[in-house]
């Protein structure tokens, strides 16, 4: 590896403001979004440390190193010649990440510099990657330097991160999760301010008809950005492309459509079955199935294969795998029907439109009560979760329950040693035979409405789109 190689990535190192045309910098600057994550807040320089950064492709973790490096360089007055990004897009050995960190660590050593910051794009493209981390370590040279690892697949950064014990300054904390923007997120952009302050689930429950009252001020022009967030999803570029024109382009859905089959190709897989995979989680996201039915009229020879695909796109942060809840054993019942939801509306749209569904067709209530359960869940999975850096495959805090007889209860939140069911309930008319199983197994609950407010006993009604906007991690 030649410094002159180095040097296409980083022209910081011969002029300080490079790193302001730089392009995704310029295309931050340009966007109507300027959404910078929490996660810029949270990574410290001020010790050595390995990070990761995962999440889907097109969410903006390229995009997030630039900040982050641009914050080096002007905020923090770290030497430009310090900082090495590298993208290893075309990296095809863990040698090779070793190569070039031992060619920029000469370049800087040059000018008399020892503490140094490294970020590595696409880490998981490189099989073994981790290997070339913990040697450099291991043998002193990269003692003094901060790693940023970005990657799309969890599993393989999990599995890397866990080979490298006692390595990386620090535990858990380390790894951070980059998602699409939730819809609070997307109201407080749209809104130019935090409209309300975070509450947390299970403080909902303390609501009476007294409290409402400022929600339902705000209601209408929430439940307005609601939809548009229902249309669009949390993906910067869907969303900078809707602020300016209105609508979601063509191209972002075939760009982020091509990077999901790119990737699962790049694993050996089959871009047929995965085809009819996506078929099959679009035909019955939110519904109950079991791996052979969900198998079934694929070109496959074992329920296995679909398992395998839909467990990489779970790792891959594009869908997640929700379980039925034993109540009776306390605990999750793996071998029960299972339900899956895509991370994002944006996906939903994209598979819907790889099968010639025509956005029009989301008017449908039947079809929007869907997307809106879906984009409950991506909001629960962000608030409640506390294992997101795992993947999306088995989820340790939201599940979904069903009687005998029947009646099923959307989603349980387990809090502690307690559990929290939430009914997604998108009409405007609730009687109290909608949270009947709510008031009878469970004593408490929250049903997500669309417009309707109410309190009765432990049963608390509130519109999805309020629901969504207060809930946080506090």
């Amino acid at each position: 590896m030649e410094q002159w190689e180095l040097l296409e990535q980083n022209p910081w190192w011969d002029d300080d403001s490079a790193v302001e045309r730089d392009g995704k910098i310029l295309e931050f600057e340009k966007s109507k979004l300027n959404w910078i994550p929490r996660i810029f807040d949270q990574i410290d320089f001020t010790h050595p440390r390995v990070y990761t950064i995962r999440g889907p492709r097109q969410v903006g973790k390229t995009t997030l190193q630039k900040l982050l490096i641009r914050r080096l360089i002007n905020g923090e007055r770290i030497s430009p010649r310090a900082i090495l990004y590298y993208s290893l897009d075309f990296v095809h050995s863990y040698r090779e990440i070793a190569d070039i960190y031992r060619t920029f660590k000469d370049f800087a050593e040059k000018d008399g510099i020892k503490r140094t910051f490294v970020f590595l794009d696409e880490i998981t493209s490189v099989i073994d990657w981790q290997k070339a981390i913990k040697h450099l370590i291991d043998i002193g040279t990269a003692q003094n330097t901060t790693f940023i690892l970005t990657g799309s697949s969890a599993i393989d950064i999990k599995r890397g991160t866990e080979r490298m014990p006692g390595r990386r300054g620090g535990g858990r904390e380390l790894d951070k999760v980059l998602l699409p923007l939730s819809f609070r997120d997307y109201l407080d952009i749209k809104m130019g301010k935090v409209l309300f302050p975070v509450m947390d689930i299970e403080d909902m429950l303390n609501f009476r008809e007294q409290d409402l009252g400022e929600y339902k001020i705000y209601y209408h022009k929430i439940q307005s950005t609601f939809e548009d967030f229902s249309r669009v999803g949390g993906f910067p570029h869907a969303i900078d492309t809707f602020l300016e024109h209105g609508k979601v382009s063509d191209e972002i859905y075939d760009t982020l459509f091509s990077v999901i089959v790119s990737d699962i190709e790049k694993m050996k897989m089959s871009r047929v079955i995965l085809g009819q995979t996506m078929r099959r989680i679009y035909e019955l996201m939110g519904s109950r199935w079991s791996w052979q039915g969900l198998a079934k009229g694929m070109d496959v020879g074992s329920f296995h294969t679909v398992r395998g695909y839909i467990e990489t796109l779970a790792d891959s942060y594009i869908l997640s795998v929700l379980y039925f809840w034993n109540t009776a054993r306390n605990k999750s019942a793996p071998k029960k029907e299972k339900k899956v939801y895509l991370i994002d509306p944006l996906i939903y749209h994209i598979f819907a439109n790889s099968y010639g569904v025509n956005h029009a067709t989301f008017r449908e209530p039947s079809l929007f009560s869907r997307l809106v359960e879906n984009t409950v869940f991506s909001h629960l999975l962000r608030t409640q979760e506390e294992t997101l850096s795992e993947g999306l495959a088995y989820l340790q805090n939201i599940f979904y329950w069903y009687s005998n007889g029947g009646n099923e209860i959307d989603f349980l939140v387990r809090k502690g040693n307690s559990l929290l069911p939430v009914e997604v309930k998108y009409q405007s008319r609730i009687t109290p035979a909608n949270y009947t199983t709510l008031k009878r197994v469970f004593k408490r609950g929250i049903v997500l409405t669309k417009d309707a407010f109410f309190s009765t006993g432990n049963i608390v009604g509130i519109p999805v789109s309020i629901f969504l906007s207060i809930l946080g991690k506090k």
